[in-house]
Formats: structure tokens, C-alpha cells, sequence
């Protein structure tokens, strides 16, 4: 599992030292940092940090720390677990819409961390597709990490879709946004064939400035209950250009 880690972030490396002739040290980043707190109807509290950097270079850096309590415990403000998932990505040169892609997927516990290597696809800026996105106010890619590196017995990859629509933007003044994801895990050779589904779609409303009321529909496959909701209150914060 630490070979996995350590290539991805040798094999970046490498990629940002021959980009550092072409693109200023000084450029500003910019990004945002998402703050979400919610209850789930499964009987558990979940604390979420996203943060998003785009990066000198053609990179981008993307994460997610999400603190939780074990579902059915009687204590739903101790988050005493925790799954981030660690993203560094490097978008082709010439406005290209495909991403080289470094993923570390690490859950509380032992021997069970996860590096992915990958391409990502931006479907939304890819010409003949662009127009239709933009008309419908739609951003999509999908994110292919074809191997992984981990402890687990058998082969296993995964495909990851993830969108945000602002709906009828003029008439809502842009107060309203859904997006969410689907993970659809394989895994092959393990003693039988799996296909594990992950997947969130969330509704937010802006209250005022960048706070916002959400509610989102949660399925996760890897649960003994599986479908949930999520209630709660997110608040975002811009930086950059």
C-alpha cells in the first residue's frame, strides 16, 4: 500500500518538474473550501470537509475528510471515524478535457487504504458536448482509475461519476444547486465477481451569502443499510481569482 502512495506522488513529481519551465511559480491559486454538517437518517452524524485548489502547472488538488459515528450509536456527536479520500490531478495541456489522475482512499483502521491511478474525462468541456452542458447549466466528468493498489485479495478498479446542475438559474437566482456522485467499485477474482454501488445527490438552497439548507439522498453498498438522508447546513468559502 505505501509503494502505491509513493509512486503516485513520484510520478506527479516528475510531471511538475518538467512544467515548472512553462508556467510562473507566482500564479494565483484558486479554489474553494466546503464545510457540511448533517444528520443521516440511519442514525449517524457526519462532519464534511472539501477542498478544491487549482494549482500552478495544469494541477488540481482535490479532497474530502468526512468525520462520522458508527450508525445506531447513542452518541451522535462523537465522530469518532473518519474516510478521506486524497486527489491530485494533472489536466492535459492545450484545454484538452482529460485529467492524469492520483487517488488515496484511507478509512479509519488498519489495512485498509486504497491508492488508484487513472484519467479522468470532463465530459461538459468536450466539443460536440460542451453546448449541450452548458444549455442544460451542467458540469460532469467521470473518473476512470483503472488499477488499484491495495490489500484486499482479487483485482479491483472503480469508475466514478460526478456532476452539479444549477436549475433554471434566472429563476432561482441561482440560490439552488443539486450535484452529487456514483462510485461503482469492481472487484475480480476474490472467491466471486463484485459491484458495490456509493452514490449521494444533493439538493442545496442558498439561505444568504454562501450558506446554504441541504438535504441529499444517500445509497451506499458497503453498509448493512444501505439507503439513507442526509439533513444539515453547509457554508462554502471562495478563494483565489
Amino acid at each position: 500500500m505505501k509503494r502505491g502512495f509513493f509512486a503516485g506522488i513520484l510520478f506527479f513529481a516528475l510531471i511538475a518538474s518538467v512544467e515548472a519551465e512553462e508556467v510562473s511559480p507566482k500564479k494565483a491559486t484558486d479554489g474553494f473550501i466546503d464545510l457540511q454538517g448533517y444528520y443521516d437518517t440511519r442514525n449517524f452524524s457526519i462532519l464534511s470537509i472539501d477542498l478544491l485548489a487549482n494549482l500552478p502547472a495544469h494541477f488540481q488538488y482535490f479532497s474530502f475528510v468526512n468525520l462520522f459515528n458508527p450508525p445506531d450509536k447513542n452518541s451522535n456527536h462523537d465522530l469518532e471515524n473518519y474516510f478521506t479520500e486524497q486527489n491530485l490531478r494533472w489536466f492535459l495541456p492545450k484545454k484538452l478535457p482529460f485529467a492524469l489522475t492520483f487517488q488515496w482512499a484511507i478509512l479509519s483502521g488498519t489495512d485498509n487504504d486504497i491508492a488508484r491511478f487513472g484519467f479522468l474525462w470532463q465530459l461538459s468541456k468536450t466539443p460536440w458536448l460542451d453546448q449541450f452542458f452548458q444549455k442544460i447549466h451542467m458540469n460532469y466528468f467521470i473518473n476512470f482509475h483503472a488499477l488499484q493498489i491495495d490489500s484486499a485479495p482479487g483485482t479491483g478498479w472503480q469508475i466514478e461519476h460526478v456532476y452539479n446542475i444549477t436549475p433554471f438559474p434566472d429563476f432561482f437566482h441561482r440560490r439552488v444547486y443539486i450535484k452529487g456522485f456514483a462510485d461503482h467499485n469492481m472487484t475480480y477474482g476474490a472467491g466471486g465477481d463484485e459491484n458495490i454501488w456509493a452514490t449521494e445527490h444533493q439538493l442545496g438552497c442558498r439561505l444568504v451569502n454562501w450558506f446554504y439548507a441541504i438535504a441529499e439522498f444517500r445509497r451506499n453498498e458497503f453498509m448493512d443499510k444501505k439507503n439513507g438522508v442526509g439533513l444539515g447546513l453547509e457554508y462554502v468559502i471562495h478563494f483565489g481569482e
